[in-house]
């Protein structure tokens, strides 16, 4: 629990791991480096890459689409628990959206809060927080929050692939730890 800031240095410009991927995917088809489909910048999901390519991370919050966060990662997190066995675990960031994991197996309720609103499915695995999510278009993604052995990092590991196990990513981001009076929100 407690705020965090993003370590750019540290972090993988995770726009550039998805276009990898997508790259060495249709390299493995044949045809060329690009498959036999030409050069492709937009990618698996729609509307492409969100940004098209460019600066990282980007402040452009019109990003967080159904990729956004991905490749647009948020600057600064707080994570909260109410107390220590409670199964929700609340996400804010400095744009302002609120994600809660519940780790006890409910059913989640359909969203009807709002864009900048999500409830995760998530689990416990050890002191790792693990989700499981539909992506754009029923794709898989899988995130796994951890602290490091110090204490004074938390990792962020997306895994992403399409609906149909294709396009395979790994992006990680690290956060440095931060008083929680710092959080911006």
């Amino acid at each position: 629990m407690g705020a965090w800031r993003i370590n750019k240095d540290e972090s993988d410009d995770g726009r550039r791991k998805l276009q990898h991927a997508k790259e060495t995917q249709n390299t493995n088809r044949g045809n060329g480096p690009y498959g036999s489909s030409g050069p492709r910048v937009s990618g698996p999901w729609p509307g492409g890459y969100p940004g098209g390519g460019g600066g990282y991370p980007r402040d452009n919050s019109s990003d967080y689409d159904e990729m956004g966060d991905i490749v647009n990662p948020p600057r600064e997190m707080l994570f909260r628990q109410q107390m220590p066995d409670d199964p929700g675990v609340e996400l804010l960031d400095d744009r302002d959206h609120r994600r809660m994991f519940y780790t006890d197996g409910r059913k989640l309720q359909k969203n009807n809060k709002g864009p900048d609103y999500q409830e995760i499915a998530a689990k416990w695995d050890g002191s790792k927080l693990v989700t499981d999510e539909k992506g754009a278009h029923n794709g898989k993604i899988s995130r796994t929050y951890e602290l490091s052995e110090d204490g004074k990092q938390l990792i962020e590991t997306v895994h992403v692939s399409d609906s149909k196990g294709n396009h395979p990513a790994t992006v990680q981001y690290v956060y440095d730890a931060l008083d929680d009076r710092e959080f911006s929100r």
